[in-house]
């Protein structure tokens, strides 16, 4: 069942940025059936399938720049896909917050209105505190936003 319907409901293209660590070729493969994907990461992105090559364009750029905007301004996605770097319970993406603020500006500047940002309970913010001789994580605390 392919679909690149264009109908207001149904986004035609979609771009992805974030961990794309995260993603593997087999899930682009299944997006590529739905929709057109843009994928921009910051580290090189080797798509591998050449069934997949032609229908995915990969750009190696830091969300926070000049050049991501332009690739906005170029493909004028419908809807962009942020996955965060806590997504595999892993460290997160260095300056997580500052990028993804600079995305919603991106997203803003260019009329993109659809941002889903794909996360996990770790991507929240939070602040280590010390109870007894055993560290927990404390959410939602003021010196969290601090």
């Amino acid at each position: 069942m392919k679909k690149f319907d264009n109908t207001p409901a149904q986004p035609s293209c979609i771009l992805i940025c974030g961990n794309t660590a995260f993603i593997d070729e087999e899930m682009l493969g299944r997006i590529t059936q739905y929709y057109k994907v843009v994928l921009v990461s910051e580290e090189p992105f080797e798509i591998r399938n050449k069934q997949n090559a032609g229908k995915i364009r990969t750009y190696n750029e830091q969300i926070i720049g000049e050049n991501f905007s332009k690739i906005l301004y170029s493909y004028a996605p419908d809807v962009v896909w942020y996955f965060s770097g806590y997504l595999d319970n892993g460290e997160g993406l260095s300056d997580e917050n500052r990028k993804i603020e600079s995305l919603m500006n991106s997203c803003s500047v260019n009329e993109i209105s659809k941002l889903i940002v794909v996360g996990s309970v770790e991507s929240q913010s939070f602040t280590i505190v010390k109870e007894e001789d055993k560290e927990k994580k404390e959410y939602f605390s003021p010196k969290a936003f601090s």
